[in-house]
């Protein structure tokens, strides 16, 4: 049987916006209050980041800026790798997909789901060999952005999955979120979470 993402599926489901999958959903719909609140905390950092020229990096560098603490959530190291987007991509795949570092994680995200890159088919022949709860559940979010039909399943059984397994860590939240994203994108509802009768 197949799975209808429309809003009866949601009713007994609790959307977490200030879980991590719900604040990459509200970065991924309004990326000028990411851009804003890294603007804003150049002024006070007082340890040269802000200045950082990530155009005069080569592929490897800027990939090793993704994992450092202190360049999460700049958005001028976000931008250069944007801007070198397909190129840059498979690299950043094969390294996302064995990932623990949260950085390089959250910096992965934003890119593939600005560039809405095509890598559907390359996450769901490696999902079993994700072993990070969180990143299976940022993958899972990820999926409900750029994937299609041949997601619904794996994210269905995913939220079952993390919520069973980590009832305290709202890792289900990324396959929640990415399946109301993908229900949205295929048509099969067209209202905010937040209006989902309870």
């Amino acid at each position: 049987m197949s799975i209808r993402l429309n809003e009866q599926y949601f009713t007994d489901k609790e959307f977490k916006t200030m879980s991590s999958a719900g604040v990459r959903d509200f970065v991924r719909t309004n990326p000028e209050a990411e851009r804003l609140a890294w603007e804003n905390s150049r002024k006070f950092k007082k340890d040269g980041t802000h200045n950082t020229d990530f155009t005069s990096m080569d592929d490897e560098e800027l990939i090793n800026c993704m994992r450092k603490k202190l360049y999460v959530n700049n958005t001028d190291l976000r931008d250069e790798l944007v801007s070198r987007g397909k190129v840059i991509l498979p690299i950043i795949l094969e390294k996302f997909v064995r990932s623990f570092n949260d950085a390089f994680l959250d910096h992965t995200f934003v890119i593939i789901t600005s560039l809405e890159y095509a890598c559907e088919a390359y996450l769901l022949e490696k999902f079993d060999e994700i072993k990070g709860a969180y990143t299976q559940s940022m993958v899972c979010q990820i999926l409900g952005t750029i994937g299609s039909e041949k997601s619904i399943e794996l994210l269905d059984a995913m939220y079952i999955s993390l919520n069973r397994d980590y009832p305290s860590e709202n890792y289900e939240q990324g396959p929640l979120f990415g399946m109301w994203t993908l229900g949205y994108r295929l048509g099969h509802h067209n209202v905010d979470y937040n209006e989902v009768e309870k």
